[in-house]
């Protein structure tokens, strides 16, 4: 009993996400994830994010994103996962659409990205395409649009120590994107996870990522902290 309470703590504070349970799954999955980060930009800052996954099919899953954050930011995404089983793993395409309004400040970001990779029970690799564009919505008379040019490399590698079954599980890795940001491909994330299941249904999760801070990440001069505890149940 004492182990499985150290073994529960640790997980709390060093992570988990729900891309640690989702592969080889064919069960709907919701989590929810209370947040708190701080960067140079926005400081101390809290927030509410809910997922869902979706296995439609053999071959095919979705996932959708939604949070919101006390700095003023609004972000969602959707993600379409055609799937392919190897003897060995399986290979998928994602293709994504994310969307950001930091409505304190008067702007917007729309992001279309496309991938491929190979997943496995201890590592996935991943790399692609993304295209943003940015937009002005807030009150001025004099609205502006940019669109970056040209398209930007996404990538994300990921291990886990543990077969994906496993009734507790950590890993880490190194991506330039993640269900609600993309950054240029020089300024990476940071990221470890890591989830305990309580039964067969309900699962604890938590997640550290070390990011870039600052407005659309133009410049990132320093590097600041995010942390998300939640839980999910699968149906």
């Amino acid at each position: 009993m004492k182990n499985k309470i150290i073994i529960l703590a640790f997980f709390l504070l060093v992570g988990g996400a729900l891309n640690a349970q989702t592969y080889g799954s064919d069960r709907y999955t919701v989590s929810a994830y209370a947040n708190y980060g701080y960067n140079s930009s926005w400081k101390n800052y809290g927030g509410v994010d809910v997922r869902g996954f979706l296995p439609l099919a053999r071959h095919f899953e979705m996932t959708a994103n939604a949070e919101i954050l006390t700095s003023g930011v609004f972000s969602s995404s959707v993600t379409a996962r055609p799937k392919f089983l190897l003897p060995v793993g399986e290979i998928f395409i994602d293709g994504t659409v994310s969307f950001r309004n930091l409505y304190k400040y008067g702007s917007s970001e729309l992001v279309f990205a496309a991938s491929a990779g190979y997943r496995m029970n201890y590592i996935s690799v991943q790399a692609g395409l993304f295209g943003r564009g940015m937009f002005d919505t807030g009150d001025s008379p004099e609205k502006f649009s940019l669109r970056e040019t040209p398209l930007n490399l996404v990538y994300r590698v990921a291990f886990r120590v543990r077969p994906l079954e496993c009734r507790w599980n950590v890993g880490g890795g190194i991506s330039n994107y993640d269900e609600y940001e993309y950054e240029r491909m020089w300024q990476p994330i940071f990221f470890i996870n890591g989830h305990y299941d309580l039964n067969e249904r309900v699962s604890l999760l938590a997640c550290v990522r070390i990011k870039p801070t600052g407005t659309f990440h133009q410049i990132a001069s320093f590097y600041g902290i995010d942390t998300r505890l939640g839980v999910s149940y699968k149906f």
